[in-house]
């Protein structure tokens, strides 16, 4: 089944680059949010999951597994057997204007007819009139198709070189090239790339038992090819790709496979499984395969896949990552027995949208479904507060570890202001008593939320004094000016303005006649601009 091999191969064949190269798998880059909710995701494992994992057996290739019992650790109930020797057919190219093909030696081209004839040393380009000169005074003549050539002393050469024979047929004026050799051969192809060729003897012997064993098991059983040449198959390279200790490993177990009841399985395998695989029920759905369970994978983190993150996005990056609008407030993750992610529960302001781990897997990009998505969100509050009065902070500090509440004030560094202890669904709510304008934000054990502003402002009262009005701010502020002012005709006008004195306290000396009044202060000494309570004077 294509959606099965689409998704190993791609494990696969990243697993190959990385022992290679030593770089690492491309992904999600981390981001630093500017504000609000800030989304932690990190995970476990590269790949589907299901069944054989390669970095596990490498690791168990290190504390000196036979490749026997790793592919029994994974393939749980099976036997390894022998299966009968067979060739191959292995789609190279396809819908191509012209193809060339090469070789060293002298080689051999059979037509539909089975006519054979002799071709010297070199290169021959071909088109879908499948010309060929065939003798040496006269000019190229179209061949009756499908083509066979045949090796001589040398490889042939399509693009790169192959083992074997090539096919070559005309489909609708474009032409396809179809390798056909011994799957032993085919085989010395695909395990280096798939798993590398650096690794424990035992676990390049595992990998080559599991590559036979996916190759009969999902080969083709109509057309003019077994095999694609790479993820929607296996990774398939062409001679040129071979390594010796690849090539004794798919020597040293010939014609073995995996088999289950008397039958070849499909060898399921994948990079890293994170320290569990997956059963293939939790991650593709439909019937179980006993075969196929999720079992323990403590060895798996000699690979530098086994975990990864964190990526950080802001409520806006995660959504245009999940190809949403607007922001994300909130995501809760659904786990399935396997440890994976089955849904992902995502809350915006306007709709509530539950995707598919695996849908969120390659939005994302990210290397598995093995994955937890961490949250920490500050509401900012409704209102400013009042100098020294206490206000609620609301917010979320899930799948973070630790978490804290961090202070800071103006032009300081951010200091931390209490440990934080959320609710079982991650919410808090913890009380603050600023004195003046205040940043806080929830930090976890890798990042930290957006910042929130609590605006705070002094208090300020008003009344009717004896030669005019008094009042008072609280906290008590020297010298800071106070515009008391009268309403009328629509809008707010001064009438006097005042400083305060040592102990917060100031008076306007005016006559008071019958109207509102109320004292406004501006911003000073990290307070915000506020106004007292309307003053009504009735006469």
């Amino acid at each position: 089944m294509r959606i099965f091999s689409l998704t190993a191969g791609v494990a696969l064949l990243c697993l190959g680059a990385l022992l290679a190269a030593g770089a690492s798998a491309g992904g999600p880059q981390a981001a630093s949010p500017s504000g609000g909710a800030t989304f932690i995701v990190t995970g476990h494992g590269w790949g589907h999951g299901v069944g054989f994992s390669q970095c596990g057996a490498l690791g168990y290739g290190k504390h000196g597994w036979t490749y026997t019992r790793i592919l029994r650790h994974y393939y749980r109930g099976t036997q390894i057997s022998p299966a009968p020797e067979t060739r191959v057919r292995v789609l190279v190219a396809d819908g191509r204007a012209s193809l060339e093909l090469s070789s060293h030696s002298s080689f051999k081209v059979r037509d539909a007819t089975g006519k054979t004839y002799p071709l010297a040393a070199g290169t021959l380009t071909l088109t879908a009139a499948l010309k060929v000169k065939v003798t040496a005074d006269k000019p190229a003549r179209a061949l009756p198709g499908p083509l066979t050539f045949l090796p001589g002393s040398a490889l042939l050469t399509l693009d790169k070189p192959y083992r074997g024979q090539l096919f070559v047929r005309a489909i609708n004026g474009k032409l396809r090239a179809v390798n056909s050799l011994p799957l032993e051969q085919y085989l010395y192809a695909v395990v280096p790339i798939e798993i590398g060729s650096s690794g424990p003897a035992e676990a390049l012997k595992a990998q080559a038992v599991a590559a036979r064993s996916y190759a009969l098991a999902t080969r083709r059983t109509t057309g003019d090819f077994d095999l694609y040449p790479d993820v929607r198959s296996q990774s398939y390279g062409g001679e040129k790709v071979e390594q010796p200790s690849t090539n004794a490993a798919v020597n040293a177990t010939a014609g073995q496979v995996v088999m289950y009841k008397g039958k070849v399985i499909t060898a399921y395998y994948f990079a890293s499984s994170g320290g569990r695989t997956a059963s293939v029920q939790d991650v593709w759905g439909g019937s179980p395969e006993p075969y196929l369970v999720s079992v323990s994978d403590p060895y798996d983190g000699v690979c530098s896949q086994h975990s990864w993150g964190p990526y950080v996005y802001s409520g806006s990056t995660l959504a245009r990552k999940l190809g949403m609008t607007g922001g994300v407030l909130d995501a809760r993750t659904v786990i399935n027995a396997s440890k994976r992610v089955s849904t992902l529960q995502v809350k915006t302001a306007t709709r509530k949208v539950a995707l598919t781990g695996a849908a969120v897997r390659k939005t994302m990009g990210l290397r598995s479904t093995w994955f937890r998505i961490g949250v920490l969100s500050l509401t900012p509050p409704s209102k400013p507060a009042f100098s020294g009065a206490g206000i609620d902070l609301s917010g979320v500090a899930r799948g973070v570890g630790p978490a804290r509440l961090d202070q800071r004030l103006p032009g300081k560094a951010w200091a931390t202001a209490r440990a934080l202890e959320p609710a079982a669904d991650g919410t808090f709510t913890t009380q603050v008593k600023p004195k003046q304008t205040t940043e806080y934000r929830v930090v976890g054990a890798k990042t930290s939320s957006g910042a929130v502003r609590v605006v705070v402002a002094p208090r300020v009262r008003l009344e009717v004094g004896t030669a005019g009005v008094a009042g008072t701010i609280r906290p008590a502020l020297a010298g800071v000016r106070v515009d008391v002012q009268r309403h009328g005709s629509g809008r707010w006008a001064t009438i006097s303005s005042v400083r305060t004195s040592p102990t917060g306290s100031f008076s306007a000396a005016f006559d008071v006649a019958a109207g509102t009044y109320r004292a406004r202060v501006g911003a000073h000494a990290g307070l915000a601009a506020v106004v007292s309570a309307p003053l009504e004077v009735t006469g």
